[in-house]
């Protein structure tokens, strides 16, 4: 699980065991016994972590971090975030969902909610087919009156905690009252279940002139089956004659860069060729500088694009962001949306301790023109609402509106800013401030799950069972 931040002062402790070192050297206290590590979970993890760690030269080591004081794995990975503010990222999970993840499998509802006029609209933004939600028809709009009987406010700190340990924590079911579109409502049980992640929610072919526009919802950059998603979407549009594409990445946390290295190649214009133009470079810490490694465009496919647009928001993190720097190099690159995306430029590898599965930050990764470290994230190029009021593929929808204007003319429309709805500046305040709220808790993930692309004493671990 993601957890929660938490700060350790350590300077103030530092300083006052030099002090208590110069000044009572007569004093009669034994010092604390030497740390002897273990081979347990918390000492076997911060001792892998402190060797891949992209900043490692900034942990201190083992005896001084004395991870079993810590509760627990969360713990240990918390506090070892405290020590580079950069890193919102690092994080464990158990090895069971590894496994599921791994294999192109989701526990949970089977759709997210996100809040929409005011921070008690609460609204369902996306769903996933064949899940607990997408079984019994919830659909990306509808608003959440209750759950649990209990109206949701996103300006109390109670209920955006709660709302994560609904969706996202140990709570295996609740009671929803949803209002459909039409105003009639619906009272349901949902419970979370296993089930196969359809990574591509929704694809369509517009006419915009003389152009044929291809869009596309994709929402997580998954193994093995996402790949062939795209596969079908990508002969769907080549079908159709498409010469533009927006593709929606709105909600996309990311996932593992090999199937972003193949989206990028069905993506990217023919001049990119196979093997002559990079795409990005991984660079690790000093210790494993020896493995940082140039990956190049493999051009796959008949579709030859010279521009894209990309809808976003702030959740557009990780493998998303990736995908965006690697094709601002080679062609015309538009996003859209609200604001700015998440700001992850670093990635990990799965790494197996015990029965859990590590992801400290090991690596960030540079384009072609030496971008990297976008932390702030890409600020969009044109700002719009995310609306919920309209589902995916409405040409309404005021992002995909916006994106196919401006493929058709070549232009933004000329509304100044975001283009809100018609609420007070404050009331929008209150929604963004509460959406942050539920996003920080939402895992961000690059994951680089390919044998050959690790350092051997950690491609060797991937054996371990």
């Amino acid at each position: 699980m993601r957890p929660h931040t938490k700060f350790f002062i350590c300077g103030n402790l530092i300083l006052l065991g030099l002090i208590t070192a110069t000044s009572c050297k007569k004093d009669s206290k034994t010092a604390p016994p030497t740390y002897v590590a273990q081979a347990e979970l918390r000492d076997s993890a911060y001792i892998k972590i402190k060797d891949i760690y992209l900043w490692a030269d900034m942990l201190p080591s083992v005896a001084d971090f004395r991870p079993r004081e810590s509760a627990d794995i969360d713990e240990v990975m918390d506090k070892m975030r405290s020590f580079q503010p950069l890193d919102r990222f690092s994080f464990a999970e158990t090895r069971a969902e590894t496994e599921r993840a791994s294999q192109g499998l989701q526990s949970d509802f089977g759709f997210f909610v996100k809040f929409f006029a005011s921070d008690t609209d609460l609204r369902v933004n996306y769903v996933y087919p064949n899940s607990p939600g997408g079984n019994i028809g919830v659909t990306r709009g509808w608003k959440i009156l209750r759950i649990d009987n209990r109206e949701i406010n996103g300006g109390s700190a109670a209920d955006i905690s709660y709302l994560t340990e609904v969706f996202l924590g140990s709570q295996q079911s609740a009671d929803f009252v949803f209002e459909k579109p039409d105003g009639t409502t619906v009272s349901t049980t949902i419970s979370k279940a296993v089930y196969p992640l359809s990574t591509v929610l929704f694809k369509s072919i517009y006419n915009e002139g003389s152009k044929r526009v291809g869009y596309f919802v994709y929402n997580q950059f998954s193994g093995p089956s996402s790949v062939q998603e795209l596969i079908v979407t990508m002969n769907y549009f080549l079908a159709g004659g498409v010469n533009e594409m927006i593709v929606d990445l709105r909600y996309n946390r990311g996932g593992f860069v090999s199937t972003q290295d193949t989206l990028a190649n069905m993506l990217a214009p023919q001049a990119v060729g196979r093997g002559q133009n990079l795409i990005y470079t991984y660079v690790f810490n000093q210790r494993y500088s020896n493995w940082n490694e140039s990956t190049y465009f493999y051009k796959v496919g008949g579709m030859d694009l010279s521009r894209i647009v990309f809808i976003v928001t702030p959740a557009s993190a990780c493998t998303s962001e990736l995908l965006i720097n690697n094709l601002k190099p080679v062609m015309n690159v538009k996003l859209i949306g609200e604001k700015n995306t998440f700001g992850k430029p670093v990635g990990f590898f799965p790494i197996p301790v015990f029965n859990h599965t590590i992801y400290p930050v090991s690596f960030k990764t540079v384009n072609n023109a030496g971008a990297a470290d976008y932390y702030e994230g890409f600020n969009v190029d044109k700002n719009t609402v995310d609306d919920l009021s309209r589902d995916f593929g409405d040409v309404n929808e005021s992002s995909l509106k916006e994106a196919l204007n401006y493929l058709n003319t070549g232009n933004f429309s000329a509304s100044a800013g975001k283009q809100k709805l018609s609420v007070s500046s404050a009331a929008q305040y209150e929604t963004d401030r509460a959406n942050a709220a539920i996003n920080q808790h939402i895992p961000k993930i690059e994951i680089e799950n390919r044998l050959r692309k690790m350092p051997l004493v950690f491609r060797n671990l991937q054996q371990i069972k």
